[in-house]
Order: C-alpha cells, then structure tokens, then sequence
C-alpha cells in the first residue's frame, strides 16, 4: 500500500468521534473502538454512522492519483453486487483535492462505483475530526475498514482480503437491517455534481424567528461555556446540539457554524482532549454537534451581499471596539453589524458575530442601541426644521417639529423641538 504524509485534520476521510479516549490526535484507530463520523457526499446530501445502525460497513479508501487504489473498483463492485442484498453496505472516500477538480476521481466514481449499495464522499467535503484515528500518522491506500452494525470496528486491511473477512464478520455480527434497494444516482454523476458540492442540497426550509432566536442563545450559551475557566466542554456540546437543524443554513446561523468549524480545527491538546471527553459522555449530543456542523459548512453566508476587503474589515473593527470602548453602542451596534453583513463566513467576521450576539442578548444594551437610533434620527428631522426656519418658511418647519415631537417624544431633539416650536407659534 502507498504511504502519504496525513496533511491536516481537515483533510480527514471522516468526522469521527471516537468513545475510547486517546492521548493525542494522531493516535491510531483501533479494533474494537467505537466509529461515529459525518459526512457530505458526492451528491451534496448528508451522512452520519447512524445511517448504517444495523448494517455492515465496509468504508473504502481510495485516490485517483493511485491506479492500484482504482483497479480495487472492480473487486468491490462484485463483492457489493454478492453481499449487498445481506445488509452490507459501502462508502468510498476518496482523498483527492477537491480544489484542483479532480476529474478523473469524478470519471471513477461515475464508471466504476455506482450501485444501490455505494455512497461516495470526498476527504475534504467531510467534517474536521476531533482526532484522525482512522491513519495515525499516516494513512495507507488502498484500505478498507469493516464497521460493525453496532458501530465497532472490527477490520482494516486490503480490499483483496475482504471477501474472506466478510464471510466471517456476516456470521458472527449479521446484519439486523437490509436496506432496499434504490436507484443509485452517482452513475450519472457529473462535473456539476461536484462543483456544487459545497452549496446546500436543497433551499433553506422556512424558519421562525422563535427557532433562529434559539439558536442564538443557544450558540451564545455555547461561547460563553466554551470562554469559561475552565471551559465546560459538555455545556458547549449540549447548546450547540441543541440547535434546530431548520435554523443551521440561515446565514448568520450558518456563519457561526464555520466559525465553530475553525476553532475546532485550531484546538490545542488539552481542549482537544476537553472535547474528546465530553463527546464520549454524550454520544448523541456528538452527533447532533456533527450535523449542525455539516448542515453549516457549505452554507454562503454571504449570499446575495458584498464581500469587503480584508484591510476594510480590520478598519471597521477597530472602529467598533472604539465606540464600545467610548460607550457609544448604536455607533459600536453599526459597525460590528456592518462587519458581519459584509464577511460573514470568513475568519475577519468572527469577533464582530459574538459582538453581534452579545448586543442581541442584552436588552438593556439593544435599548441603548435603539434611543441612540432615535436620537440620530430626531437630530436629523431637527437640523431639518432649523433650516425651514432660516429660509423663512415656518409653516413647515411647524410640521417637521410636530411629527418630531410625536415620533420621538423621549429623546433630546425633542425637549429642544418643543421649544422651539413654541416660540415659533408665539
């Protein structure tokens, strides 16, 4: 088998969350650990372990840049065509780069690897591992790994060895499901398959404001755990878990996702092991913190807006952080707002998206937010007046002070529109 260098935790073949605890992410996955993961597939829809309860899995490693890897197609083809209909199932992942279009991996997919019983996925389309366990410090293809239908580990080896394998794994863990059979669209598989890849399978479901308000607080709770000393690594699993799958492709939702993806992606050792822990903990919360993660990264949360320049962005946080540092909040509100509506999804945007939440948390601070607005607004409406006056057309300036006063009877400009108005109808 061919040995490469294992290039990031990104670049995993799947998103596993691993019961037996592990002293580092490079340790290597062993027979007997529990296998969970999360996956995009080829075809843009989701996939988790859970999929597989009850059946056998067989889960192929594979490139397009290494023929022997491809010639194994045909072994498993046939062996998918025999066993298939006993409950025992396939997922190819394939280690390609997806960013340099991978065509031919595209050409074997569609040619070599279609049937009701294959799924397919890309290394890079799948979510960042809490370890890599399933290469270690390597990873070698072409292998196979046999999942059981309770989810253990049982096998990894070559793919000629799998018929063999197979024949004694059916006997001493069969199947307790045998999924019917389904047309298998990954033959028809195109170049625009897996261009889209990364863009939601389908629109984005209607949601109340209730559920995206939940998802807030939920997604505030989990920062707030997350910053604490220490950090409560099971309230941060349960709040993000927590959240609605409706309300993961809204776009702010979906922006705090990524940024959940890319601080897992940089977590240091211990908070690695934090994690890892409180995952074995809660197996479920695990995997619902994996579909939420999944449901969010190949949402656009700029869709339909218009990305700023790094540079522009910096300017506008730093500007925000001086009106919160100088208590001015509408000023500081804009700006951070402005940062998210202008980068969101990027890692520019992430200190303006828990600024943002914050504010939105805090009634006391949107009703700061929201006097300063109506001040800005009734100082406008007053220097309006103020210039009807100097032009000598009072009557309109009568008006203006009139619709002042009523629209924005609490602030300033309407102690001093109330005088003014008096004199001008005295």
């Amino acid at each position: 088998m061919t040995r490469r260098p294992f290039r990031s935790v990104a670049a995993a073949a799947v998103c596993l969350s691993l019961s037996a605890a592990v002293a580092a992410p490079a340790a290597a996955l062993n027979v007997g650990d529990e296998v969970r993961f999360a996956a995009r597939l080829h075809d843009g829809t989701a996939c988790t372990n859970a999929d597989y309860d009850g059946q056998l899995l067989a889960i192929y490693f594979w490139a397009s840049w290494h023929p022997p890897a491809i010639a194994q197609f045909d072994t498993l083809e046939a062996i998918a065509e025999h066993v298939g209909d006993q409950g025992v199932c396939f997922l190819g992942v394939c280690l390609d780069d997806l960013a340099q279009g991978d065509a031919s991996a595209r050409e074997t997919i569609a040619a070599a690897a279609s049937g009701a019983h294959w799924k397919h996925t890309f290394a890079q389309t799948t979510m960042p591992p809490l370890d890599t366990r399933f290469f270690g410090e390597a990873y070698a293809i072409p292998t196979v790994w046999l999942v059981s239908p309770d989810g253990e580990a049982l096998w990894s080896g070559h793919p000629a060895e799998l018929p063999e394998q197979l024949a004694g794994f059916l006997e001493s863990h069969p199947p307790t499901v045998v999924p019917e059979a389904s047309d298998d669209t990954t033959g028809d598989a195109d170049d625009a398959d897996v261009a889209d890849i990364d863009a939601p399978s389908a629109d984005p479901p209607d949601v109340t404001d209730e559920l995206v308000a939940e998802a807030k607080r939920a997604l505030l709770d989990a920062e707030d755990a997350y910053t604490a000393d220490p950090p409560d690594f099971g309230a941060v699993l349960s709040a993000l878990a927590s959240i609605a799958p409706e309300a993961a492709p809204q776009p702010l939702i979906a922006a705090h996702g990524q940024r959940w993806k890319r601080m897992l992606d940089a977590a240091d050792a211990d908070t690695m092991a934090g994690l890892v822990a409180a995952r074995d903990a809660d197996p479920n919360a695990a995997l619902a913190l994996d579909g939420f993660l999944l449901a969010t990264a190949g949402v656009d949360a700029m869709a339909g807006k218009d990305m700023a320049s790094p540079d522009r962005v910096a300017l506008k946080l730093k500007g925000a952080q001086r009106h919160a540092d100088r208590d001015r909040p509408l000023e500081a509100y804009d700006d951070f707002l402005w940062v998210v509506d202008h980068a969101a999804g990027t890692p520019d945007a992430d200190p303006a998206l828990i600024h943002v939440l914050r504010f939105e948390a805090d009634p006391e601070k949107m009703a700061a937010v929201a006097a300063a607005e109506n001040q800005r607004k009734a100082e406008a409406q007053l220097f309006l007046a103020k210039g009807y006056v100097q032009n000598y057309n009072e009557d309109e300036a009568i008006v203006e002070l009139e619709k002042l006063i009523a629209d924005y009877p609490d602030t300033e400009a309407a102690l001093e529109a109330k005088a003014l108005l008096d004199a001008l109808k005295q």
